[in-house]
């Protein structure tokens, strides 16, 4: 896909990305074990991240001040599916190990041009919020990005602009503004009293850069 994603996947509301913060003081404590999610899991998939997108978060800054927004996420079955059997990309599940069914996290990645892939769909389960999850699992992600595509030199993403503390810990992740940010469509969604400024800050990492 070469669109802004928000825009592309069809999505009723699609706030892009959700993650658990990086706390080191409650590191995860088991090892993940990821696999490619098949068309099979569409509809699993499509539970699984609406679900982690409509959850509430009592935490300031992390899903926003704008409940009933989060309340209205819908993942567009047909553009997961659309996404599921893209040759340029994939949706990657964690596991606590491979013999478990319970999902821990989840997260589409995909090849946007021949240096850039750009990352979405994060979510981590709400019960394995705050261990530490988050950061494995999007160290896991740009890992599998060059691995998978050797010319990939670059990881994009997006947050919600009103999701502060989400937009500080990718910056702690080694992410930088791109001074990008693309209108929230509010054209298309039935939410009052939207913020006139609400929008999708972009933000990518040069992932040829070690961090420490």
């Amino acid at each position: 896909m070469t669109t802004p994603c928000l825009l592309s996947l069809r999505c009723k509301f699609h706030p892009f990305l959700y993650a658990d913060p990086d706390s080191a003081s409650a590191m995860a404590d088991f090892s993940l074990s990821y696999s490619k999610a098949t068309i099979y899991d569409a509809s699993m998939l499509q539970s699984f991240v609406e679900a982690g997108f409509r959850a509430s978060d009592t935490r300031p800054g992390w899903t926003g001040d704008l409940p009933q927004l989060n309340a209205t996420f819908t993942m567009d079955l047909k553009a997961l599916q659309a996404e599921l059997i893209n040759p340029d990309g994939a949706i990657l599940i964690a596991r606590e190990d491979s013999l478990s069914d319970s999902v821990v996290a989840c997260f589409n990645i995909a090849r946007k041009s021949s240096d850039v892939a750009r990352f979405a769909w994060f979510v981590v389960a709400k019960e394995y919020q705050q261990r530490g999850i988050g950061r494995k699992v999007l160290a896991y992600a740009e890992e599998y990005a060059q691995r998978t595509w050797n010319s990939v030199r670059k990881l994009e993403l997006n947050a919600l602009s009103n999701r502060r503390e989400l937009i500080s810990w990718y910056e702690r992740n080694g992410y930088s503004r791109t001074g990008v940010v693309i209108p929230f469509p509010a054209n298309i969604h039935p939410i009052e009293s939207l913020p006139a400024n609400l929008g999708f800050v972009m933000l990518e990492k040069d992932l040829r850069v070690r961090q420490n």
